[in-house]
This record gives structure tokens, sequence and C-alpha cells, in this order.
């Protein structure tokens, strides 16, 4: 019989046919277990995507649509701006929606006077009751971008 230096599966190919037995690698045995392995990344993965999955989200919606929240906004901010010279013809604005559909935090980005900033915010919170943004059918706060030309 040969001698068996280390564990190399020549070596032990040699000993086990000099033996008469039929040799076994350990490769199927590392084979089993990177498979073993490989589920449990995929089911951890599968796992985890559906955790932090995509929720289906609603905007918030405006009684009479978008067209009938431009006109009702509009008014408030020319009732804000009596000097249609204080401001420019078009103005973003920016605003959130509560859970209870009451708008509020209304900016105009670009405009550094407090003043202007404020009349806006104004505006915003004279508009009536939004129809509130849901996430799985649960009411959220939600922001609103829109585009207004006076």
């Amino acid at each position: 019989m040969q001698s068996v230096c280390g564990s190399s599966s020549v070596g032990r190919a040699s000993a086990s046919q000099a033996e008469g037995r039929e040799f076994e690698p350990r490769l199927p045995l590392k084979k089993q277990a990177m498979n073993k392995l490989t589920i449990l990344v995929v089911l951890a993965v599968l796992h985890s995507s559906m955790l932090f999955s995509q929720k289906r989200q609603i905007a918030p919606q405006f009684p009479g649509g978008v067209a009938n929240l431009k006109e009702q906004l509009t008014r408030n901010l020319r009732r804000e701006f009596k000097d249609f010279e204080d401001h420019p013809q078009t103005l973003r604005i920016n605003f959130s929606v509560t859970e209870k559909g009451k708008s509020f935090n209304g900016t105009a980005p670009g405009f550094i006077d407090q003043k202007v900033q404020k009349k806006i915010a104004r505006a915003v919170r004279r508009l009536p009751r939004f129809k509130p943004g849901k996430a799985d059918g649960i009411a959220i706060t939600s922001d609103v971008s829109i585009e207004i030309e006076l």
C-alpha cells in the first residue's frame, strides 16, 4: 500500500484503489452543502423582498379634480397677492396633505422672501379638505407639487 500524505484526492484515490474499495470524492458533499446554502440564500432574498416590497400608493385627491384644485389655489393666491406686481406669473407650489385630508406646509421653491412664503402657506391652508393619500389602504401624509398660472 502507498503512503498517503495530506488529504489530496489523488492520494485518497490511490489508497482506496489499493485496498479494493471504490473511491468517493469529497466533491459531492461540498456540492450538496453549496446547494443547501444556495437554497437558503434564495429563500432569504425572497423573504426580504416581501418585507421591503413597494406598497401600493394612491395620491391624495382634491374634490373636483386637478382643474378645481388649480382654480381654488389661484383664487386663494390672488386674494393673498392683491398687488399682482408682487409675484411672478407662474408659481410651483409644494405642500403636504395629512391623513385627515388637511393641506399644510405650503412653500414655493426659489422664493427667499418670507412674506411671499407666508402668503403661499396661508393660501394652501385655506384649501378645502382632500381625500387623503393611501398606502396599502391606510391613509398617509402625502406631498403634492403643482404649477399655478396667476
